[in-house]
């Protein structure tokens, strides 16, 4: 086997091919499939190595929703409409804060409620709690940056109507919507739920302000 020990010292059975050609050695049956072989596991390996699977597959990780987006209830998942709620915030911040635009630090008279919309800490967890994108937010951004108090605020309006007053405010109108919200954003839902009233003169300036809008 003359021809064996040439080729273990070239860099790839291809190159053994074009050294035995121009020596024109003459091949014996059992040489050529030794050479049929080195070529054979040569391709494989470098394939092998080369190329690697991703133990992964691009489509399912594509599709991989991380988990920090999904909503604690499929309700919250649908967003209420700029238009209504630029209606119910210009409502809420005329009874709040008599349309002054305070900080979002701003702490009102009882110390429950601050800002401008009078946004309260309770409330802030809340959106915290029922919106998992949102937790990474703490009560100290939102009530200091008012890009985060605003985004509290409007979920929190949302919170309150869809899953702890159970309303479907879609189907109504804007000023049916702010008369339930008013109410339940002063009191809470757990009073508005047992139809404790607001004060004489937030009711009065509320249906002031459904009268001027229409």
């Amino acid at each position: 086997m003359l021809l064996f020990k040439p080729l273990m010292a070239l860099k790839s059975p291809v190159q053994c091919v074009f050294a035995i050609q121009s020596k024109r050695k003459i091949f014996t049956a059992s040489e050529c499939l030794i050479l049929v072989l080195l070529i054979a596991f040569y391709v494989n390996t470098h394939t092998v190595f080369e190329f690697p699977q991703p133990s992964v597959t691009i489509q399912g990780f594509l599709h991989e929703k991380p988990l920090a987006s999904l909503p604690a209830d499929p309700r919250l998942s649908i967003e209420m409409s700029a238009e209504l709620w630029s209606y119910l915030r210009t409502g809420l911040h005329y009874l709040e804060s008599s349309n002054i635009n305070y900080l979002p630090s701003f702490e009102h008279p009882g110390k429950k409620a601050y800002g401008a919309l009078g946004l309260s800490r309770i409330a802030a967890e809340d959106v915290r709690l029922h919106y998992p994108s949102l937790s990474g937010f703490t009560q100290e951004d939102v009530f200091s940056k008012q890009e985060v108090y605003e985004i509290f605020a409007q979920k929190y309006a949302d919170l309150l109507l869809r899953q702890y007053l159970k309303i479907d405010y879609a189907s109504m109108v804007a000023p049916e919507v702010f008369s339930v919200l008013q109410k339940a954003w002063f009191l809470g839902p757990g009073l508005f739920k047992k139809g404790v009233g607001v004060i004489a003169s937030r009711e009065k300036r509320a249906q002031e302000y459904m009268a001027r809008m229409r």
